[in-house]
């Protein structure tokens, strides 16, 4: 007799996350990587820029990652606030608007070190 198991619908979805979240912050890690070895053997004018904007990427992944799992602690979800909306909402919107704005800042550094990158070196 085969038993078939299944997950939770939360252990799943926690699961999911974890894979997300994991691969996120791994990808721009291994940008780094590359940056760090090969770009700055053949382009050392490059890898500063190329490097800031890669790290800037990381460290808003990491932030807003351990933000979106604090917050549902540190405010209450049914909590009222402005107009009947709860302060979890509120600060759930506003985290999003503000990473997007982060990630879209460190994605114009990383665009601009590209283009630096396919000119020819500053010797």
């Amino acid at each position: 007799m085969n038993t078939v198991y299944f997950m939770s619908s939360n252990t799943l979805l926690t699961l999911a996350g974890f894979i997300s979240s994991g691969i996120g912050v791994l990808l721009p890690l291994a940008f780094i990587a590359v940056i760090a070895t090969v770009v700055r053997r053949h382009r050392p004018d490059v890898t500063p820029l190329l490097l800031g904007a890669m790290s800037f990427e990381c460290l808003i992944s990491v932030v807003s990652y351990v933000t979106m799992f604090a917050l549902p602690h540190v405010l209450t979800v049914s909590a009222p606030s402005i107009a009947g909306r709860s302060s979890y909402t509120e600060a759930y919107a506003l985290s999003n608007v503000i990473f997007s704005v982060g990630h879209a800042a460190a994605r114009i550094l990383l665009l601009w070190g590209i283009v630096r990158l396919a000119q020819p070196p500053n010797r």
